[in-house]
């Protein structure tokens, strides 16, 4: 990849999300999980489902407190 190339790449913009906007999303990758449009891919279910408590988890224990910046 050229200097070029490199440059024009665009690098993400970094965004803070607050730990409401944390729960919500864990609410919905739970509910995504239990669709019945996922019936049929029991494995992508279960990956959603562990995820939405994984990081529920870390926000029960405090890793994050108000805020987080994701870039």
């Amino acid at each position: 990849m050229s200097k070029a190339d490199s440059d024009s790449i665009r690098k993400p913009t970094p965004v803070t999300v607050t730990v409401a906007e944390i729960t919500s999303l864990c609410d919905r990758l739970a509910a995504r999980a239990k669709s019945v449009l996922l019936a049929d891919q029991p494995e992508q279910g279960r990956d959603l489902d562990l995820a939405a408590r994984i990081i529920r988890h870390i926000v029960r224990v405090g890793w994050v407190r108000t805020s987080v910046a994701v870039d």
